[in-house]
């Protein structure tokens, strides 16, 4: 992905995007790189590719000067065009490559451009959905994983596509996305088993991140925070009186630990924001989520209501049975 320097307009007529598509397709035909998604807006550009050559980073460089040298030329003018470097960020999940293709498709929908993904000419919404004459470099084998499952639903693989892909995203999506591009560091690559898991499996993940966990990073958002504290609240009904011992002859309120826990690993939420959230001093979200470290290691009934909690948080995420099919397919051929 890259954008305009001070986000000024990187392509200014469809002439300009169909020169930078043709740079594109010569690196596909050249056998440097495939792209299985994009979108093209006036002031940044994203793609889904993979590199065949280990050279990414030169494909994408010689793509970007190609469309800087003609933009300026027909212009009459020199100097930068776009903020610097582009941003590649290894996709690692299936099922954040799922979400990926859904924000991709959504870009232009975003901006106003269009009312569907599929309307707008410079994305690869279009292309699936219009078939592969549309786009004939544009790489089909990663989305017809997702898309596949929808078939006996759809009866066209058009049809297919808008199922699998036209739901909006949810803001928790959304965040995950751009608090990866933010964050191009953190691992994603154990998602996809904890979207998927039961309770066991959610609580054997609580106690390695519990181990692990230095107190200062966040997990990546999966989840609206406001979700979070919907199940808490439910459970908090249910049984308000809840308490669990943090230290000798110190207890806690067990659905304030769970809260605050879920905020950070689920919603990927900082201290800072949590204590605006609950309205808590920002000292207390610290000392209640080192007391959920401790407990969640120590105390197995509380590791496994956390876990359950965390569960059914999760279940506001996770795929439906014929979306889950398609990403399961996804993550084997991205291994393949």
């Amino acid at each position: 992905m890259n954008r305009g320097l001070a986000r000024r307009t990187v392509f200014e007529t469809r002439a300009d995007i169909r020169s930078f598509l043709s740079l594109v397709a010569r690196a596909v035909r050249d056998r440097r790189i495939e792209v299985h998604a994009f979108s093209i807006l006036s002031t940044h550009f994203h793609f889904i590719l993979r590199s065949l050559d280990g050279e990414v980073s030169e494909s994408c460089r010689w793509m970007e000067q190609g469309h800087v040298q003609r933009f300026n030329r027909v212009r009459d003018r020199d100097g930068p065009l776009f903020r610097g470097r582009f941003q590649s960020i290894p996709v690692e999940s299936a099922f954040y490559l799922q979400t990926l293709f859904r924000y991709i498709d959504q870009n232009a929908v975003d901006a106003g451009i269009v009312a569907l993904a599929d309307q707008y000419e410079f994305g690869s919404s279009r292309a699936f959905v219009g078939g592969p004459h549309e786009v004939p470099w544009l790489s089909r084998d990663l989305v017809d994983a997702l898309v596949t499952p929808w078939m006996a639903q759809a009866g066209t693989w058009a049809n297919a596509y808008r199922l699998a892909f036209r739901p909006r995203l949810s803001p928790a999506q959304r965040h995950l996305v751009e608090a990866r591009i933010a964050h191009p560091s953190r691992d994603l690559r154990g998602i996809d088993s904890l979207v998927a898991s039961a309770p066991p499996e959610v609580r054997a993940w609580m106690v390695e991140r519990a181990h692990l966990a230095d107190g200062t990073k966040p997990g990546l958002p999966l989840v609206d925070g406001e979700e979070v504290r919907r199940v808490v609240a439910t459970h908090r009904c249910r049984d308000a009186r809840a308490v669990v011992a943090t230290g000798p002859r110190r207890w806690r309120s067990l659905w304030d630990l769970v809260e605050v826990a879920l905020l950070r690993l689920l919603a990927g939420e900082t201290h800072a924001a949590i204590a605006r959230r609950l309205g808590w001093h920002g000292s207390l979200v610290h000392r209640v989520n080192a007391e959920h470290h401790a407990t969640v290691r120590n105390d197995r009934g509380y590791a496994d209501t956390a876990a359950l909690v965390a569960h059914e948080v999760l279940n506001s995420v996770a795929p439906s049975p014929l979306a889950a099919t398609g990403i399961a397919e996804l993550g084997r051929r991205m291994r393949a």
